[in-house]
Protein backbone atom coordinates (compact mmCIF):
# COMPACT_ATOMS: atom_id res chain seq x y z
CA UNK A 1 0.00 0.00 0.00
CA UNK A 2 2.82 2.40 0.80
CA UNK A 3 4.53 1.67 -2.51
CA UNK A 4 1.20 2.19 -4.37
CA UNK A 5 0.66 5.57 -2.71
CA UNK A 6 4.18 6.70 -3.49
CA UNK A 7 3.87 5.66 -7.11
CA UNK A 8 0.41 7.24 -7.52
CA UNK A 9 1.68 10.58 -6.28
CA UNK A 10 4.78 10.34 -8.41
CA UNK A 11 2.75 9.75 -11.62
CA UNK A 12 1.38 13.28 -11.43
CA UNK A 13 4.78 14.92 -11.86
CA UNK A 14 7.11 12.33 -13.43
CA UNK A 15 7.67 10.72 -16.80
CA UNK A 16 7.51 6.94 -17.30
CA UNK A 17 11.29 6.60 -17.04
CA UNK A 18 11.44 8.70 -13.88
CA UNK A 19 8.63 6.61 -12.39
CA UNK A 20 10.57 3.39 -12.93
CA UNK A 21 13.65 4.95 -11.34
CA UNK A 22 11.62 6.06 -8.35
CA UNK A 23 10.16 2.57 -7.88
CA UNK A 24 13.60 0.98 -8.16
CA UNK A 25 15.03 3.42 -5.61
CA UNK A 26 12.22 2.65 -3.16
CA UNK A 27 12.63 -1.11 -3.41
CA UNK A 28 16.40 -0.94 -3.00
CA UNK A 29 15.99 1.29 0.05
CA UNK A 30 13.57 -1.16 1.67
CA UNK A 31 15.89 -4.12 0.98
CA UNK A 32 18.89 -2.30 2.43
CA UNK A 33 16.86 -1.37 5.48
CA UNK A 34 16.14 -5.03 6.25
CA UNK A 35 19.32 -6.57 4.90
CA UNK A 36 20.78 -7.38 8.31
CA UNK A 37 17.76 -9.52 9.17
CA UNK A 38 17.37 -11.56 6.02
CA UNK A 39 21.04 -12.05 5.18
CA UNK A 40 21.50 -14.53 8.03
CA UNK A 41 18.72 -16.74 6.68
CA UNK A 42 20.02 -16.84 3.10
CA UNK A 43 21.91 -20.11 3.40
CA UNK A 44 23.48 -22.24 0.71
CA UNK A 45 22.02 -25.76 0.15
CA UNK A 46 24.70 -27.41 2.28
CA UNK A 47 23.04 -25.87 5.37
CA UNK A 48 19.53 -27.16 4.61
CA UNK A 49 19.89 -29.92 7.23
CA UNK A 50 22.49 -28.27 9.45
CA UNK A 51 22.57 -28.19 13.26
CA UNK A 52 21.75 -24.82 14.81
CA UNK A 53 23.54 -23.63 17.94
CA UNK A 54 23.19 -20.44 19.96
CA UNK A 55 26.01 -19.29 22.23
CA UNK A 56 26.81 -16.59 24.79
CA UNK A 57 28.44 -16.28 28.17
CA UNK A 58 28.56 -13.73 31.02
CA UNK A 59 24.83 -13.68 31.44
CA UNK A 60 22.82 -12.96 34.60
CA UNK A 61 24.26 -10.15 36.71
CA UNK A 62 22.32 -9.63 39.93
CA UNK A 63 22.71 -6.25 41.54
CA UNK A 64 23.43 -7.68 44.97
CA UNK A 65 26.38 -6.59 47.17
CA UNK A 66 28.55 -9.28 48.68
CA UNK A 67 26.85 -9.09 52.07
CA UNK A 68 23.47 -9.40 50.33
CA UNK A 69 24.67 -12.47 48.45
CA UNK A 70 25.85 -14.05 51.70
CA UNK A 71 22.51 -13.45 53.39
CA UNK A 72 20.63 -14.75 50.36
CA UNK A 73 22.62 -17.98 50.42
CA UNK A 74 21.98 -18.38 54.13
CA UNK A 75 18.27 -17.95 53.48
CA UNK A 76 18.42 -20.42 50.62
CA UNK A 77 20.14 -23.01 52.81
CA UNK A 78 17.46 -22.56 55.50
CA UNK A 79 14.65 -22.89 52.99
CA UNK A 80 13.47 -19.29 53.46
CA UNK A 81 11.63 -17.39 50.72
CA UNK A 82 13.74 -14.82 48.94
CA UNK A 83 12.62 -11.68 47.07
CA UNK A 84 13.82 -11.45 43.49
CA UNK A 85 16.64 -8.88 43.32
CA UNK A 86 16.87 -6.33 40.52
CA UNK A 87 19.03 -7.39 37.60
CA UNK A 88 19.91 -6.13 34.18
CA UNK A 89 17.32 -6.44 31.41
CA UNK A 90 20.06 -7.52 28.98
CA UNK A 91 19.89 -11.17 30.11
CA UNK A 92 16.15 -11.15 29.44
CA UNK A 93 16.78 -9.73 25.98
CA UNK A 94 19.21 -12.48 25.02
CA UNK A 95 16.84 -15.12 26.40
CA UNK A 96 14.01 -13.65 24.32
CA UNK A 97 16.23 -13.77 21.25
CA UNK A 98 17.04 -17.43 21.94
CA UNK A 99 13.33 -18.19 22.18
CA UNK A 100 12.99 -17.33 18.49
CA UNK A 101 15.01 -20.48 17.71
CA UNK A 102 13.27 -23.17 19.81
CA UNK A 103 15.05 -26.10 18.14
CA UNK A 104 18.58 -24.71 18.63
CA UNK A 105 20.98 -26.13 21.21
CA UNK A 106 22.27 -23.40 23.54
CA UNK A 107 25.89 -23.16 24.68
CA UNK A 108 26.27 -21.20 27.93
CA UNK A 109 29.89 -20.02 28.02
CA UNK A 110 30.47 -19.46 31.73
CA UNK A 111 29.95 -16.70 34.30
CA UNK A 112 26.28 -17.56 34.16
CA UNK A 113 25.20 -16.25 37.58
CA UNK A 114 26.87 -13.26 39.20
CA UNK A 115 28.29 -12.42 41.63
CA UNK A 116 29.39 -15.82 43.01
CA UNK A 117 27.66 -18.59 41.06
CA UNK A 118 25.98 -19.61 44.30
CA UNK A 119 22.75 -21.64 44.49
CA UNK A 120 20.87 -18.44 45.26
CA UNK A 121 22.51 -16.63 42.36
CA UNK A 122 21.50 -19.42 39.97
CA UNK A 123 17.93 -19.57 41.26
CA UNK A 124 17.22 -15.86 41.61
CA UNK A 125 19.34 -14.50 38.80
CA UNK A 126 20.16 -17.03 36.07
CA UNK A 127 17.07 -19.24 36.24
CA UNK A 128 14.67 -16.32 36.22
CA UNK A 129 16.22 -15.07 32.96
CA UNK A 130 17.55 -18.12 31.09
CA UNK A 131 15.77 -20.92 32.96
CA UNK A 132 13.36 -21.54 30.08
CA UNK A 133 16.40 -22.59 27.98
CA UNK A 134 17.78 -25.05 30.55
CA UNK A 135 16.55 -28.27 28.93
CA UNK A 136 18.44 -27.50 25.71
CA UNK A 137 21.54 -25.87 27.21
CA UNK A 138 25.07 -27.26 27.31
CA UNK A 139 26.97 -25.26 29.98
CA UNK A 140 30.58 -24.63 30.84
CA UNK A 141 31.77 -22.97 34.08
CA UNK A 142 33.46 -19.59 34.44
CA UNK A 143 35.51 -17.91 37.14
CA UNK A 144 32.44 -16.49 38.88
CA UNK A 145 31.04 -20.00 39.28
CA UNK A 146 34.08 -20.67 41.44
CA UNK A 147 33.15 -17.79 43.72
CA UNK A 148 31.41 -20.66 45.51
CA UNK A 149 33.83 -23.38 46.73
CA UNK A 150 34.30 -26.04 44.07
CA UNK A 151 31.63 -24.43 41.93
CA UNK A 152 28.94 -26.10 44.05
CA UNK A 153 26.17 -23.74 42.91
CA UNK A 154 26.90 -24.58 39.28
CA UNK A 155 27.01 -28.32 40.04
CA UNK A 156 23.82 -28.13 42.06
CA UNK A 157 21.96 -26.35 39.26
CA UNK A 158 23.17 -28.44 36.32
CA UNK A 159 23.57 -31.85 37.95
CA UNK A 160 24.71 -34.57 35.53
CA UNK A 161 24.69 -32.07 32.65
CA UNK A 162 27.94 -30.71 34.13
CA UNK A 163 29.73 -33.88 33.02
CA UNK A 164 30.52 -37.40 34.14
CA UNK A 165 31.31 -37.52 37.84
CA UNK A 166 30.36 -33.83 37.88
CA UNK A 167 33.87 -32.87 36.77
CA UNK A 168 32.73 -29.82 34.76
CA UNK A 169 33.99 -31.02 31.37
CA UNK A 170 32.38 -33.41 28.90
CA UNK A 171 31.99 -34.35 25.24
CA UNK A 172 28.85 -34.44 23.10
CA UNK A 173 28.39 -35.73 19.56
CA UNK A 174 25.98 -33.99 17.18
CA UNK A 175 25.86 -35.74 13.81
CA UNK A 176 29.30 -35.21 12.23
CA UNK A 177 30.46 -32.77 14.92
CA UNK A 178 32.17 -33.36 18.26
CA UNK A 179 31.43 -30.70 20.88
CA UNK A 180 33.79 -30.38 23.84
CA UNK A 181 32.80 -28.43 26.95
CA UNK A 182 36.05 -27.73 28.82
CA UNK A 183 36.91 -26.09 32.13
CA UNK A 184 39.34 -23.18 31.97
CA UNK A 185 39.27 -22.80 35.78
CA UNK A 186 41.30 -25.97 36.35
CA UNK A 187 44.58 -27.20 34.81
CA UNK A 188 44.44 -28.14 31.13
CA UNK A 189 48.05 -29.13 30.44
CA UNK A 190 48.91 -32.47 28.82
CA UNK A 191 49.77 -34.04 32.22
CA UNK A 192 46.60 -32.83 33.97
CA UNK A 193 43.51 -34.99 34.45
CA UNK A 194 41.53 -32.79 32.09
CA UNK A 195 44.34 -32.68 29.54
CA UNK A 196 44.69 -36.48 29.49
CA UNK A 197 40.93 -36.87 29.06
CA UNK A 198 40.90 -34.28 26.25
CA UNK A 199 43.71 -36.03 24.37
CA UNK A 200 41.77 -39.30 24.59
CA UNK A 201 38.60 -37.72 23.24
CA UNK A 202 40.42 -36.15 20.32
CA UNK A 203 42.37 -39.28 19.44
CA UNK A 204 39.34 -41.58 19.31
CA UNK A 205 36.81 -39.30 17.61
CA UNK A 206 35.65 -39.98 14.08
CA UNK A 207 33.89 -36.63 13.77
CA UNK A 208 34.46 -34.56 10.63
CA UNK A 209 34.53 -31.31 12.62
CA UNK A 210 35.30 -30.36 16.21
CA UNK A 211 34.09 -27.38 18.26
CA UNK A 212 35.35 -26.68 21.79
CA UNK A 213 33.89 -24.16 24.23
CA UNK A 214 35.24 -22.93 27.55
CA UNK A 215 35.07 -19.67 29.48
CA UNK A 216 38.46 -17.94 29.34
CA UNK A 217 39.92 -17.22 25.90
CA UNK A 218 43.51 -18.18 25.18
CA UNK A 219 43.84 -15.11 22.94
CA UNK A 220 41.83 -11.91 22.89
CA UNK A 221 42.25 -8.17 22.43
CA UNK A 222 41.19 -7.79 26.06
CA UNK A 223 43.74 -10.15 27.61
CA UNK A 224 43.66 -10.29 31.41
CA UNK A 225 46.91 -12.21 31.83
CA UNK A 226 45.42 -15.09 33.82
CA UNK A 227 44.58 -17.53 31.07
CA UNK A 228 47.32 -20.21 31.19
CA UNK A 229 44.78 -23.01 31.59
CA UNK A 230 43.05 -21.77 28.44
CA UNK A 231 46.35 -21.56 26.54
CA UNK A 232 47.18 -25.15 27.54
CA UNK A 233 43.78 -26.38 26.35
CA UNK A 234 44.10 -24.40 23.12
CA UNK A 235 47.49 -25.99 22.42
CA UNK A 236 46.03 -29.51 22.65
CA UNK A 237 43.07 -28.53 20.48
CA UNK A 238 45.34 -27.04 17.82
CA UNK A 239 47.47 -30.20 17.56
CA UNK A 240 44.33 -32.23 16.83
CA UNK A 241 42.89 -30.06 14.08
CA UNK A 242 40.00 -28.46 15.98
CA UNK A 243 38.14 -25.98 13.79
CA UNK A 244 36.36 -23.62 16.17
CA UNK A 245 36.67 -22.45 19.79
CA UNK A 246 34.03 -20.38 21.61
CA UNK A 247 34.75 -18.39 24.78
CA UNK A 248 33.26 -15.78 27.08
CA UNK A 249 34.99 -13.97 29.98
CA UNK A 250 35.60 -10.75 28.07
CA UNK A 251 32.32 -8.87 27.87
CA UNK A 252 32.37 -8.21 24.15
CA UNK A 253 32.16 -9.96 20.78
CA UNK A 254 35.39 -10.78 19.01
CA UNK A 255 36.24 -13.06 16.09
CA UNK A 256 39.87 -13.88 15.41
CA UNK A 257 41.63 -15.08 12.31
CA UNK A 258 42.52 -18.78 12.31
CA UNK A 259 45.49 -18.95 14.69
CA UNK A 260 48.01 -21.47 15.98
CA UNK A 261 48.87 -22.40 19.57
CA UNK A 262 50.99 -19.26 20.00
CA UNK A 263 48.38 -16.88 18.62
CA UNK A 264 49.99 -16.50 15.19
CA UNK A 265 47.79 -16.42 12.11
CA UNK A 266 47.67 -19.85 10.46
CA UNK A 267 45.50 -19.92 7.37
CA UNK A 268 46.16 -23.62 6.71
CA UNK A 269 45.15 -25.34 9.96
CA UNK A 270 44.56 -22.66 12.59
CA UNK A 271 41.62 -22.42 15.00
CA UNK A 272 39.06 -19.67 14.63
CA UNK A 273 38.14 -18.24 18.05
CA UNK A 274 34.88 -16.40 18.67
CA UNK A 275 34.42 -14.66 22.02
CA UNK A 276 30.78 -14.06 22.95
CA UNK A 277 30.74 -12.55 26.43
CA UNK A 278 27.55 -10.71 25.54
CA UNK A 279 24.81 -12.64 27.32
CA UNK A 280 23.71 -9.87 29.68
CA UNK A 281 26.51 -8.75 32.02
CA UNK A 282 27.93 -5.22 31.92
CA UNK A 283 29.94 -4.84 28.71
CA UNK A 284 33.67 -4.09 28.42
CA UNK A 285 35.14 -0.95 26.88
CA UNK A 286 38.04 -1.89 24.56
CA UNK A 287 39.76 0.69 22.36
CA UNK A 288 42.26 -1.36 20.36
CA UNK A 289 42.37 -4.82 18.81
CA UNK A 290 45.09 -7.46 18.63
CA UNK A 291 46.84 -8.23 15.34
CA UNK A 292 44.95 -11.50 14.97
CA UNK A 293 41.55 -9.90 15.62
CA UNK A 294 39.25 -9.71 12.59
CA UNK A 295 36.01 -8.35 14.09
CA UNK A 296 35.62 -6.61 17.44
CA UNK A 297 32.21 -5.38 18.64
CA UNK A 298 31.76 -3.67 21.98
CA UNK A 299 28.65 -2.35 23.74
CA UNK A 300 26.31 -4.85 22.07
CA UNK A 301 24.59 -7.71 23.86
CA UNK A 302 23.61 -10.60 21.65
CA UNK A 303 23.93 -14.24 20.65
CA UNK A 304 26.16 -16.12 18.26
CA UNK A 305 24.12 -18.34 15.96
CA UNK A 306 25.97 -21.22 14.33
CA UNK A 307 24.89 -23.53 11.53
CA UNK A 308 26.97 -26.71 11.57
CA UNK A 309 27.01 -28.59 8.27
CA UNK A 310 28.82 -31.82 7.42
CA UNK A 311 32.20 -30.25 6.63
CA UNK A 312 31.65 -26.55 7.23
CA UNK A 313 30.01 -24.00 9.50
CA UNK A 314 28.40 -20.58 9.29
CA UNK A 315 28.22 -17.91 11.98
CA UNK A 316 26.01 -14.88 12.66
CA UNK A 317 26.31 -12.55 15.64
CA UNK A 318 22.85 -11.12 16.32
CA UNK A 319 22.17 -8.06 18.46
CA UNK A 320 19.55 -8.83 21.11
CA UNK A 321 18.25 -5.25 21.10
CA UNK A 322 17.94 -4.60 17.36
CA UNK A 323 17.85 -8.24 16.10
CA UNK A 324 20.31 -7.21 13.39
CA UNK A 325 23.21 -9.39 12.24
CA UNK A 326 26.44 -7.56 13.10
CA UNK A 327 28.95 -10.15 11.91
CA UNK A 328 28.61 -13.20 9.68
CA UNK A 329 30.54 -15.61 7.51
CA UNK A 330 31.25 -19.26 6.82
CA UNK A 331 34.26 -21.55 6.60
CA UNK A 332 35.27 -25.15 6.02
CA UNK A 333 36.36 -27.38 8.88
CA UNK A 334 39.96 -28.40 9.45
CA UNK A 335 40.95 -31.96 8.66
CA UNK A 336 40.84 -33.98 11.90
CA UNK A 337 42.40 -37.22 10.61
Amino acid sequence: MILFAVLSTAMITTTHGQLLSLARFYMISMLNRHQASWTSETLSPEYDHSITLLAAGDIAQCKVPRIGSTLANLGYSLGMDKPLPPRTDAANQTANLASLYPSATVLALGDLAYPDGSPADFERCYDSAWGSLKSRTLPTPGNHEYGSPGGYGYLSYWGSTAGLERNNYYAKSLDNWLLLSLNSEIPGSTDSTQGVWLEQQLEKTEANCILAFFHRPAYSSNSRGDDQNAVDLFSILYRHGVSLVLNGHNHLYERTATIDAEGNVDTASGIRTIIVGTGGAKLDDVHSSASYSVRLITHENGLLKLHLARNSYRWDFISSSTRKVLDSGQANCNATH
